[in-house]
């Protein structure tokens, strides 16, 4: 590349970056900002309570600098200390409010910002925030090998069950695999979307979605797609389809993680017993997803079940990873991300088994596929419902 094609791709770079200065320091903006009074917005990213103090993060999240002149507690002004008070856009601030708080009441902060405008953040039910500690991070260790490791694993168990099947019984369950996989993805995406209106407006929430859904998408097809022009059979062609559903599902899983982490962390007790016991019985119809592509595969038995470990752990470790982040240090922007990421994660594996089914010029939409394609769906509904 010569320096006069070079200079053809720069110099439009140039004009438009001496147009933005243009507009900034001599064009119509200082007039407007003149003329209207400032766009503030103040986003809490999370709330922390320790003895008798209550911790508030927050983020200048609006376009004009801002100041954080008072705060409420229960609609009572109160004593704070915050780390700046002054707040450019995108600027956070750590406050630190001395609260006597009443355990199992509910909790309302806000803060006051100096044009007047009000903020508010609500906590359901308050109790201490967990702290990080080695017996805490044990617990939380254990929630996620109860709700995600072992169900995954005993999922897997099936595949001695799995092999004495005929072809059309697993294609049964690769079908099947597609309706668990289209639900989750589904489902995930409908999470994603809900956590987003909880993300503060300057990191997009719904553009986080997008941006997770896609990537996610586009990174495995070309995962899928490297690995096929190195695999020469059919069984190393479905022991990578196998590894696609397990990092689909692990996604999904750092999600739910993340969902149950953060239940305990806001004292919803209830709430994050009943996740476990509900994820833990939705998570064994996963060891099926990830057992049908090799069900029929076995002939190295070591092989075998080294692929068998590294599958369930691929799979099912990642909700351990999500309940502690979830029940330590819980970002609504993270989960909307990964949220997206599983839904993503899910729907392209199911691009990758669809893809093996055209590949080997098997009939896609036969009454058994289409069986098991609902047979999926279904069983995720139920299990669902007691995760609901």
């Amino acid at each position: 590349m010569n320096i006069k094609t070079v200079a053809l791709g720069v110099v439009p770079l140039l004009l438009l970056a001496g147009l933005i200065g243009f507009f900034f320091t001599q064009g119509p903006l200082g007039v407007i900002k003149t003329t209207f009074p400032p766009v503030e917005h103040v986003a809490f990213e999370r709330v922390e309570i320790k003895e008798k103090l209550v911790v508030a993060y927050v983020i200048n999240d609006g376009p004009d600098p801002t100041r954080i002149a008072q705060v409420l507690v229960n609609d009572a002004y109160v004593q704070f200390e915050s780390t700046q008070y002054d707040l450019q856009p995108r600027d956070k601030a750590t406050l630190s409010i001395p609260y006597d708080w009443t355990d199992a009441e509910p909790l309302h902060v806000a803060v006051l910002t100096s044009s007047g405008i009000r903020f508010s953040h609500e906590i359901a039910v308050a109790t201490l925030s967990p702290q990080p500690s080695t017996e805490l991070f044990i617990a939380f260790a254990l929630i996620g090998l109860y709700v995600g490791v072992i169900p995954v694993f005993l999922g897997l168990l099936w595949i001695p069950f799995l092999r004495r099947l005929g072809k059309q019984a697993s294609d049964f369950l690769l079908a099947l695999t597609i309706g668990l996989l289209l639900f989750l993805g589904v489902d995930a995406l409908s999470e994603a979307m809900e956590a987003s209106a909880n993300v503060p407006q300057i990191f997009q929430g719904p553009a986080l979605v997008l941006i997770g859904f896609i990537s996610i998408i586009l990174i495995l097809l070309a995962l899928s797609h490297h690995g096929r022009n190195k695999a020469s059979t059919e069984e190393s062609r479905l022991l990578g389809l196998a590894y696609l559903v397990a990092i689909g599902i692990g996604l999904h899983n750092f999600g739910e993680g993340l969902a149950i982490g953060s239940a305990y962390a806001i004292g919803e007790i209830s709430l994050g017993t009943a996740l476990v016991l509900g994820f833990m019985i939705h998570n064994i119809t996963e060891g099926i997803a990830i057992a049908a592509p090799i069900s029929r595969e076995a002939h190295n038995i070591p092989r075998f079940l080294r692929h068998v470990i590294q599958l369930g752990l691929i799979a099912g470790a990642p909700i351990i990873v999500g309940t502690w982040i979830g029940g330590f240090n819980y970002s609504a922007t993270l989960s909307t991300l990964f949220l997206a990421v599983g839904a993503g994660a899910a729907f392209q594996v199911v691009i990758s088994i669809v893809e093996h089914f055209l590949a080997q010029k098997r009939e896609l939409f036969t009454p058994v596929n289409v069986a098991g394609v609902l047979a999926g769906m279904a069983i995720m509904f139920v299990t669902g419902m007691l995760v609901a």
